[in-house]
């Protein structure tokens, strides 16, 4: 670990949260009004809601709260379609409210646990997201420290695929042996930089939902904070 130069850091679920994905986090807010969805019915609603965002013009300019806003009233529609009368009894602006100002809680945290790797690391961001991310890093705060800020939708590759990564890589001009990627997700986030020879870091969490095969065995962590307890950072 003495060789790495960079620390790069996914964005919705790490930067925004403690290991949390946002699916889950929607999940959580929908069953504080409305207990009766059940999770697989719900990921299958968020995850056609959230492909149908690529089809409005202006999804790329949208701030986190907007495209928050926005996937949870695409949600509430899926969700209605599988009963309306039941399924429909919770308010999408009510959870997207709750949601947003959970992040900003996080990201005003984490903006500073980032700022202590600055001069020890070089920093950025690779991200699923939709066109927004930079937009979203300099709302934040966070652009200050990021010398590069990946996004799926404008490389047109998405984690765990090999390009988005390659694409941090080349604007680094970086090995991925060079590079730590911290991430939520152990199927894109650890096995895809993993992939490049980055070291994974996985901010995880006890209900986590995603798939994982232990192929891979990452650093773990459950509060980005935890970070700095890691050795190769520890003593840096």
């Amino acid at each position: 670990m003495s060789d790495i130069k960079a620390i790069l850091f996914d964005f919705g679920g790490t930067l925004d949260n403690d290991g949390v994905d946002w699916f889950t986090r929607m999940y959580r807010g929908i069953g504080e009004q409305y207990d009766g969805l059940d999770r697989q019915a719900f990921q299958t609603c968020a995850e056609t809601a959230a492909n149908r965002l690529d089809s409005f013009d202006d999804t790329r300019t949208l701030t986190m709260s907007g495209v928050v806003h926005r996937i949870m009233s695409e949600i509430h529609k899926e969700v209605l379609l599988l009963d309306s009368e039941q399924h429909g009894q919770w308010d999408p602006d009510i959870v997207a409210k709750g949601f947003v100002a959970e992040s900003e809680t996080f990201l005003v945290r984490n903006l500073e646990i980032v700022k202590q790797l600055q001069g020890k690391f070089r920093l950025g961001c690779i991200s699923n997201n939709w066109g927004n991310t930079s937009g979203w890093c300099e709302q934040y705060g966070f652009d200050q420290l990021f010398e590069v800020m990946i996004d799926s939708t404008l490389v047109n590759s998405m984690k765990p695929d090999k390009v988005i990564f390659e694409a941090a890589l080349e604007g680094m001009k970086l090995t991925g042996l060079e590079c730590a990627y911290v991430g939520d997700r152990y199927d894109y986030d650890v096995i895809g930089s993993s992939n490049l020879g980055f070291a994974p870091v996985w901010i995880t969490h006890n209900a986590y939902y995603g798939q994982v095969d232990g192929s891979v065995q990452p650093d773990t962590i459950h509060a980005l904070n935890e970070l700095h307890s890691l050795d190769w950072i520890k003593n840096r």
